[in-house]
C-alpha cells in the first residue's frame, strides 16, 4: 500500500512538471520587419496589430489608444511583459541612411563588427535635455549568430533616478533595418535562465525575406560607408525560408524534450512496478494430489 502511494504522488509530481514544460509557445507575426518570432506562453504579448476588447490590455493596465502611440514613438514592434516576473523583451526597429548604408550584418568582417560593438556605446548620447537618465554602462559584448542574422549583444546597466535597470540587447542589421531585441530586468540582474529563454526567442526567428544587398558605390573607406544607387523598393528579394502559419506550434525546446524523456522513463518505471506489486500479491501456489488433498507426504 505504502508503495503505491509513492507511486501516486511521483506520477502526479511528474505531470504537473510536464504541463508546465509543454505550455504552448506562440509565434508572433511582425509584419514591418517580415519576421516571426516564437514567444513562450507565460508572457503577454502585443505587436502593432491589436483587438480592441483584447483582454490583455487590462492585465498590463494600458488601452489600445494609449499602447499603440507609446509604440509609435519608441519604434517599438513587439513587446512582451512576464506574467510572473519583472522582466520585458522589446523588439524595436528604426530604418534611415545609416542602415540603408550597411544594410545588413552578414557583410561585415570580423573586425569591421567589432568597429561597430565598440563604437555603439560611444554614439549612445547621455546629455539629453530633460531625461533623467545619468548613465549608461555597456559591460561587455559579443557576436550571436543566428541562421540568418548576426547579432551583436550586449549587457547594459542604465541608471535612473538613483534605480538601475538591467538589459541585455540583441542588435542586427537585415534589410536595411536596424532591429534591437532587448530584455530588460527591473530590479535585480537578468538571471541566466530569462538570458536562455530570450536566446531561444531569438534563435526562433525567421525572416520570411532577406533581400540582397543593392549594388554599392563606395564613397569613403569608413567601414559601411557606402551609398546605394539602386532605390530600396527595386531591390530584388530572395526567399529564404517559408513562414510558419499563425497558428502552428513551435518547434519543441530543450525542456520539452527533456520533458519527453522524463515521461517515457516514469511511465516504464511506473509500469514495472505495477507488474512487481501484482506479483508479490498473487497466493502461493500449494501441492496437491489427483483427488485435491494436500500432499503431506515427507519427502527425503
Amino acid at each position: 500500500m505504502r508503495r503505491m502511494i509513492i507511486i501516486c504522488i511521483v506520477f502526479i509530481l511528474l505531470l504537473s512538471y510536464l504541463s508546465i514544460a509543454f505550455a504552448e509557445d506562440r509565434i508572433y507575426a511582425v509584419d514591418d520587419l517580415s519576421m516571426h518570432m516564437t514567444i513562450p506562453s507565460e508572457f503577454v504579448v502585443f505587436t502593432r496589430v491589436i483587438d480592441e476588447g483584447d483582454p490583455n490590455l487590462s492585465v498590463i493596465d494600458i488601452d489600445k489608444e494609449s499602447l499603440l502611440a507609446s509604440f509609435s514613438e519608441s519604434h517599438i514592434y513587439l513587446k512582451a511583459w512576464h506574467d510572473e516576473l519583472p522582466v520585458q523583451v522589446t523588439v524595436t526597429m528604426i530604418e534611415n541612411d545609416d542602415m540603408l548604408r550597411i544594410f545588413d550584418f552578414n557583410t561585415y568582417s570580423q573586425s569591421m563588427l567589432d568597429t561597430f560593438a565598440q563604437d555603439t556605446p560611444a554614439s549612445v548620447s547621455r546629455e539629453k535635455e530633460g531625461d533623467n537618465i545619468q548613465d549608461i554602462m555597456y559591460n561587455q559584448y559579443f557576436i550571436y549568430s543566428h541562421t540568418q542574422a548576426v547579432f551583436i549583444a550586449y549587457d547594459t546597466i542604465l541608471e535612473n533616478n538613483d534605480t538601475e535597470n538591467y538589459f541585455r540587447q540583441y542588435i542586427t542589421i537585415i534589410n536595411g533595418q536596424g532591429i534591437n531585441i532587448t530584455m530588460r530586468s527591473t530590479d535585480a540582474e537578468i538571471t541566466s535562465e530569462s538570458i536562455q529563454a530570450l536566446e531561444r526567442m531569438i534563435d526562433s526567428i525567421i525572416f520570411e525575406k532577406v533581400q540582397i544587398k543593392p549594388t554599392m558605390e563606395t564613397t569613403t573607406a569608413t567601414p559601411g560607408a557606402v551609398v546605394t544607387n539602386v532605390p530600396a523598393e527595386d531591390i530584388v528579394q530572395i526567399q529564404d525560408e517559408e513562414p510558419p502559419l499563425a497558428s502552428e506550434k513551435a518547434p519543441l525546446s530543450q525542456n520539452k524534450i527533456i520533458a519527453l524523456i522524463l515521461l517515457s522513463t516514469m511511465t516504464m518505471m511506473l509500469l514495472f512496478l505495477i507488474i512487481i506489486l501484482v506479483k508479490r500479491g498473487q497466493p502461493k501456489k500449494r501441492h496437491v494430489t489427483g483427488h485435491g488433498h494436500r500432499d503431506t507426504r515427507r519427502r527425503y
